[in-house]
């Protein structure tokens, strides 16, 4: 047992003496690097922790309207980073004919102003939403298919192409902070 301490120590105190002597020669004075910080004394951006924007309507917004346009409107969350956008599920897919170049097409509508103000948006394909007083009534299913029939094989296969055209979509969009999922249930 002593002879395992004794090695235990020569180990350490040679790696200690070549550990100094690198540092020695690594730092003798003219590489020597000296970096102050500075405080900061305003807010940090941070994006999940609880500053979501409202709602994102590019449509409200027109072209010239600048970052900091949009900071002034929402001016009780200035350090917000992401902002939430629901898509209706019929704008995205009006039928089973629509193809994945009609759902970036109507996507990009929505989201072809984001850059523009340095956020992200979370993105939502909803099929329901009750007590909406808008050209659907709230029930966003596409034409072809029967509102709130959610355990049809129908709904199952398109539910699946879904998911897939918004992974198509978003996956790489660094415009998406993420996904929402929620797409069934009221």
């Amino acid at each position: 047992m002593n002879r395992t301490i004794r090695k235990l120590f020569l180990f350490s105190v040679s790696f200690a003496l070549m550990f100094l002597l690198s540092a020695c020669s690594l730092f003798n004075g003219s590489e020597y690097v000296e970096t102050s910080l500075r405080e900061n004394e305003s807010g940090l951006r941070n994006p999940l922790m609880g500053f979501r924007l409202p709602f994102f309507d590019a449509e409200n917004y027109p072209s010239d309207v600048t970052g900091d346009d949009y900071q002034s409107l929402l001016k009780e969350r200035p350090y917000g980073t992401l902002s939430r956008e629901y898509f209706n599920w019929v704008e995205l897919e009006y039928d089973g004919n629509s193809d994945f170049d009609f759902f970036l097409e109507q996507s990009e509508e929505k989201l072809n102003q984001v850059e523009k103000f340095n956020i992200k948006v979370t993105p939502r394909v909803i099929l329901n939403w009750p007590g909406q007083n808008d050209a659907y009534s709230g029930v966003y299913w596409p034409t072809d298919m029967s509102a709130y029939d959610y355990e049809s094989e129908q709904f199952q296969e398109r539910l699946s192409l879904m998911v897939h055209k918004m992974a198509m979509a978003w996956d790489n969009d660094p415009r998406i902070a993420y996904i929402e999922m929620g797409i069934f249930g009221q």
